[in-house]
């Protein structure tokens, strides 16, 4: 169990990473070209399950060049609550979950961290092995509080 404390309040959310799974992993070589600038773009997803008090984040991170795919993958990693943090997490009607913006950054940076070792794997031995995952600043991508309909996980 990891906690995280709220900057300048006196929130405790308690948590762990219950799992992590990697979605997707494609790598077409026959598109690099050599000495050519690419471009990263990512996308971000959020799943929440209130039965298991879980939040799944999900990371997609693109390598284009020339507006040809070079490497393609996406992770998702699924946190789990206490029951307290969960329930300090709902909103008032109890059909949305608010994550607090440092905290889903803080989600978000685990997630990224996640990917970049799966993208480390998964490109040895590929032109792709020296290309790593620059640093993002999660504060940049997490600009405000999310707010998520929950989900019901039926299996």
């Amino acid at each position: 169990q990891s906690e995280f404390t709220m900057e300048n309040q006196s929130n405790i959310i308690s948590f762990k990473l219950q799992s992590a799974k990697i979605e997707k992993s494609l790598i077409n070589e026959e598109n690099y070209l050599e000495a050519q600038i690419f471009d990263i773009s990512t996308s971000i997803g959020v799943a929440v399950y209130n039965t298991e008090k879980l939040i799944g984040v999900f990371l997609e991170i693109e390598y284009l060049q020339s507006e040809k795919m070079l490497v393609n993958a996406k992770i998702s990693c699924h946190f789990e609550f206490t029951e307290e943090t969960w329930k300090n997490m709902l909103d008032i009607d109890q059909s949305n979950i608010i994550i607090p913006k440092d905290f889903f950054g803080h989600l978000v940076g685990l997630t990224l961290g996640t990917m970049r070792g799966v993208l480390i794997s998964k490109t040895e031995g590929t032109v792709f092995s020296t290309f790593v995952l620059p640093i993002i600043e999660t504060s940049e991508l997490i600009k405000e509080d999310g707010k998520f309909s929950i989900l019901e996980n039926n299996g």
